[in-house]
């Protein structure tokens, strides 16, 4: 039902100080003995979800859990009155899913103040050409032809969405798509750059990298805010 592996498409190296897990599921129905099983906490909402985001939700917490253990002992994920997961202290970290995958990374604070990781079915170039405006702007759909057109629109998306989980813990606000912007492009690495001010360490100018990598069907974005020292 759920096959964990750390074989992510994103480094995964105790050099790094990054540490990732990938886990498969197929979509069945999930009770809250399954959490119990994992040694994770039920959701508060649990019987309000449907059977889809209860194994989305699960696959989540396993790979975050099993990603913990890298570092050493587990410690148990929560979620915040907003809904985002709650890391244990001296870690940092994200999940992102579709479906049937979801994919977790976390770091100890020592090395990392903040992450953000998501992951993205490729768009075909139809949906990319009738979603790019809903989350691009005019300075994004010109001039970067380093990519096929799906594969820039689904980058776009997927980095803003990694930026948006990296910042929301330390801003507590939502900010739309509108907030960053990309500026420069390479393999493997995006810089976007933040359009409005958004706390007082976020502030308008400041410069934000976000690794990706696809696989055939698949974009991953991450974005690893080092720690001050």
């Amino acid at each position: 039902m759920f096959v964990v592996s750390n074989n992510c498409r994103l480094s995964n190296s105790p050099q790094s100080g990054l540490f990732f897990i990938e886990v498969e599921f197929k979509t069945v129905d999930i009770r809250a003995i399954d959490f119990e099983r994992y040694d994770l906490l039920v959701p508060e909402r649990f019987n309000e979800m449907v059977a889809k985001r209860r194994c989305e939700y699960l696959a989540g917490r396993i790979a975050a859990k099993k990603a913990i253990e890298q570092l050493g002992p587990a410690g148990q994920i929560t979620q915040g009155d907003k809904g985002c997961p709650i890391w244990p202290q001296g870690l940092v970290g994200s999940i992102s899913h579709i479906d049937g995958r979801a994919v977790a990374c976390t770091a100890s604070t020592v090395n990392f103040s903040a992450l953000g990781i998501d992951m993205e079915f490729i768009l075909n170039d139809s949906s990319a050409r009738q979603l790019s405006s809903h989350f691009l702007n005019k300075s994004e759909l010109t001039g970067f032809d380093l990519l096929p057109f799906n594969q820039f629109v689904t980058l776009i998306f997927s980095a803003k969405e990694s930026i948006y989980k990296a910042l929301f813990p330390s801003i507590g606000r939502f900010f739309g798509f509108d907030a960053v912007s990309l500026i420069t492009l390479d393999y493997g690495c995006a810089t976007f750059e933040l359009q409005q001010t958004l706390s007082d360490h976020w502030l308008k100018g400041d410069k934000v990298n976000v690794k990706y990598t696809f696989n055939n069907k698949q974009i991953y974005t991450l974005v690893s805010i080092q720690t001050e020292v």
